[in-house]
Formats: structure tokens, sequence, C-alpha cells
């Protein structure tokens, strides 16, 4: 069992000072507006695209996040993301139960 006290989700600017950086080129992001009825449709349609999208080695899926159109600013994160030994990501969804896992991650 990990305990997230000691794990807990670190800044990517956090990471990369220890382990180096992860991608060896500069990220941006791509916002893509959809219609759905709340906050929980948003994920679950979220969700759904980063993993169909997983194959694309450009992609950073665990750093999938949703936020209303005209409050960008409040982020609520997909997926778990957080790091684990070995420099791995647990790959669960955001607010899980249970230990982080990044066994099974389908991406």
């Amino acid at each position: 069992m990990i305990d997230r006290a000691v794990f807990a989700p670190l800044p990517r600017k956090a990471v990369e000072a220890v382990a180096g950086p992860a991608h060896e080129f500069d990220l941006y992001v791509i916002h893509l507006s959809v219609a759905v009825p709340d906050l929980t449709g948003a994920l679950d349609m979220a969700c759904a695209v980063a993993r169909s999208l997983a194959f694309l080695p450009q992609l950073d899926v665990g750093s999938t996040h949703v936020s209303q159109e005209d409050n960008q600013n409040v982020r609520h994160w997909v997926f778990c993301n957080m790091i684990l030994p070995g420099r791995q990501r647990c790959g669960r969804r955001a607010d899980h139960h249970g230990p982080c896992d990044s066994a099974g991650v389908e991406w």
C-alpha cells in the first residue's frame, strides 16, 4: 500500500528538477470544448477521448483535465497521475479509492 502523504503529487517542474525532463520538447495544451450536462459527463467524456487517443506518443494522457469554458483556471483532473516509484504514474481515475496503480493502464 502506498502512503499518499509520501507520494503526494508534485508539480511537473519539481519532478523534472529531480528526475530530468520527461519530454524532449515543450508541452502545449489543446482545448476542445464539449457540450455535456454536468461535470461528471465532462470527466467521463475526457477520459474516453484521452484513452482513445493514447496511441499518439505526443499525448500526456495522465495530465488530462476538465474546466468550464468561462472558468478555465479551475481544473478538475481526470486521472490520478500521482508519481509512483520508478517514475511511473497512477493511471486510475482522480479521487479513486484504494491504492494507486500503474499496472493495467490502457494508454
